[in-house]
């Protein structure tokens, strides 16, 4: 039996995996994503060892973090302008290395003279487009997933169970980040009540109010569940209202968990989870508009390109934070990014809910009536039988009348003609 939901998220997949050029730009991006994990714990181990050092410590692990983000642009950039031939081969994995070892030096010399003469410049790029576009971009995909997934139930009416169903959900979403919050403030981290340590603050009160925030979607949600209650969106509704309050729990644990904690399995499970996510959306998206005639066109490799280069720009920059600032704020840069997602995406999720009930909303438009093929047969039989005629006026002669007088005549003069034949025959006389 298959399952939509799951052979779907395999076939998005499977578009990273359909040439080998595609298979060559995952592994790399694999590799980068354990290099960087690397380098960046090497770089907090240094700073905690000896803080004299963070300095030289931020510019080795930016200098060999930073690598990747730029490289992915490239392939971006590279592949919109129809150049992917140039970053790897179709036909040979290694020709693709031999392609690898110039571009990163690219990629190196454009690091370095970014962050030599132009840093304002890279740390928009990454923390700028590539963090903050990664969050809004997960946000996008899982909503749109959402609101699809609830469109598989096909309902076509509304029961008085259904509401019922939906009505504790809604109480179920409430119980969950209000649940998540308390589990995490008492249980996880109680340390989070101990103002005397640095950064304990601003966290706390961050973490309640992205919970209000999260709280306040769900309030909103039910508002739009009970004005919409008989009609068949209301499962769409609920079920995006469950995906958020089940992210936002995660964010309140992830972003109020104890610090000094890097290789959390929890969390590098649930990081793993939304790259593969979105990698599986974005092949879907892609898969669905090779048959269209589209003025964009996205090929393969420039999806592949943009989504790398988001993914790993948002990992590079979410383990850059702690090692950036002063061990002050060091409690806080660990749940950045974490605590950024539990405000976007209730915000991004609210907006797509409302562009998707507007255009459901919206009067279907009128298209002109479909002609059957026995009515679009039938004019044409019709319009032959009401062929105009002629009239026939009393000057014009007929042409059955023409054709008999035109034969007597030439009988009358072949008869003539047989007459004088006799007489011209006659030999003349000596």
């Amino acid at each position: 039996m298959e399952i939509p939901v799951i052979s779907g998220f395999i076939e998005g997949l499977k578009l990273f995996w359909r040439s080998k050029r595609l298979r060559w730009l995952t592994i790399i991006f694999i590799i980068s994503l354990v290099s960087i994990s690397a380098l960046t714990a090497i770089g907090r181990i240094i700073i905690e060892t000896n803080p004299s050092l963070q300095g030289a410590a931020i510019f080795i692990t930016a200098l060999g973090g930073g690598i990747w983000p730029v490289f992915f642009l490239l392939v971006a950039l590279l592949s919109i302008l129809g150049f992917q031939r140039f970053v790897a081969s179709e036909e040979s994995y290694k020709q693709s290395l031999l392609y690898l070892i110039p571009w990163i030096v690219v990629s190196s010399v454009i690091l370095v003279m970014f962050i030599l003469f132009a840093l304002p410049v890279f740390l928009a790029i990454i923390f700028g487009v590539a963090f903050f576009g990664w969050i809004a971009f997960q946000a996008y995909l899982s909503t749109r997933n959402a609101l699809k997934y609830a469109d598989l139930a096909d309902t076509t009416a509304t029961s008085r169970l259904m509401k019922i169903i939906v009505g504790i959900s809604n109480i179920f979403c409430y119980a969950v980040i209000i649940g998540s919050l308390i589990f995490t403030i008492v249980l996880l981290n109680p340390d989070l009540l101990n103002f005397t340590i640095a950064g304990n603050a601003p966290r706390l009160g961050l973490l309640i109010l992205g919970a209000l925030a999260a709280a306040g979607f769900n309030f909103v949600n039910g508002l739009m569940m009970a004005r919409h209650r008989n009609k068949t969106t209301l499962d769409n509704i609920a079920l995006v209202g469950i995906f958020v309050s089940l992210y936002s729990a995660y964010f309140i644990y992830n972003a109020g968990k104890a610090t000094g904690s890097p290789w959390d399995f929890i969390g590098i499970a649930m990081s793993i989870f939304f790259v593969i996510y979105t990698m599986s959306s974005v092949g879907r998206t892609l898969a669905s508009r090779e048959n269209l005639e589209t003025r964009l066109k996205i090929s393969g490799e420039t999806a592949a390109g943009l989504t790398f280069f988001m993914a790993i720009g948002y990992y590079f920059a979410d383990l850059m934070f702690p090692i950036l600032v002063t061990p002050d704020f060091q409690v806080l840069a660990e749940s950045t990014g974490d605590l950024v997602k539990l405000f976007i995406f209730p915000l991004i999720a609210l907006i797509m809910e409302l562009f998707y009930l507007r255009r459901l909303g919206k009067p279907p438009e009128e298209r002109p009536p479909e002609i059957s093929d026995s009515e679009s047969i039938a004019e044409p039989e019709k319009m032959d039988e009401t062929v105009i005629q002629p009239e026939v006026t009393a000057d014009t002669p007929e042409s059955d009348s023409q054709v008999p007088e035109e034969s007597e005549d030439t009988n009358d003069e072949d008869q003539s003609e047989e007459e004088q034949a006799p007489g011209d025959m006659t030999p003349e006389s000596d």
